[in-house]
């Protein structure tokens, strides 16, 4: 198992979580509102507050007395981005979205 650690102080969600989660490692990452949509602590990855070196340490610490026991976890972070983070997904639902402001556009100037 691989281990991804990304702790900034403000961000949204990083692009680089989703192909950590998809490449199979387990994301140990600050509190923040963006990580959380995808991160749930001690479920699928670790959240530790910002600036906390302690729980850092000790999430990265965790990991290693643990990561034997978290395949299904990593294939689950996969299937996880896999379903919300599809590109081609997304971008179908975009141009959905699009055209149908288009077409309502369209309707009330009729």
């Amino acid at each position: 198992n691989d281990l991804y650690i990304s702790m900034p102080s403000t961000e949204g969600v990083s692009a680089s979580l989703f192909e950590a989660m998809a490449a199979g490692c387990y994301p140990i990452v600050s509190d923040l509102p963006g990580n959380r949509a995808w991160i749930t602590d001690q479920i699928n990855g670790r959240l530790v507050p910002v600036d906390d070196v302690q729980k850092l340490a000790e999430a990265i610490e965790w990991y290693y007395h643990n990561r034997s026991g978290l395949q299904q976890v990593l294939v689950s972070n996969r299937k996880l981005v896999e379903t919300k983070a599809s590109y081609e997904t997304n971008m179908k639902m975009i141009c959905s979205t699009y055209v149908n402001i288009i077409k309502s556009k369209e309707a009330c100037a009729v």
